[in-house]
């Protein structure tokens, strides 16, 4: 599948609310395999294709799951190329630009 592009962070209301966002997340996962979630102990990340994407998979959270989530600001992945100063070499760098 394609790599994910927008990556945006999810804060549930509560430790309740989190234990129901991870279940709900996971099966999300399972349908659509371009969706990419990340979760540590203390924030979630999910990752899609674009930012349609991720406002279906945020809608989606709200209509099906009657979870409201809080997010963060989006963070766009690029890529770029740098050139050494001799111009022989290539080095090729992934980032996250906010």
């Amino acid at each position: 599948s394609p790599l994910p592009v927008l990556t945006l962070r999810l804060e549930a209301s509560s430790a309740s609310e989190q234990a129901r966002l991870s279940s709900a997340l996971a099966l999300l996962v399972v349908e659509d395999p371009s969706l990419v979630v990340e979760e540590t102990p203390t924030t979630t990340h999910i990752s899609g294709l674009g930012e349609l994407h991720v406002e279906i998979v945020l809608d989606r959270l709200r209509r099906e799951y009657g979870l409201e989530v809080r997010t963060g600001t989006p963070r766009v992945t690029y890529r770029e190329t740098v050139l050494l100063d001799d111009g022989d070499d290539e080095v090729d760098t992934d980032g996250m630009v906010e």
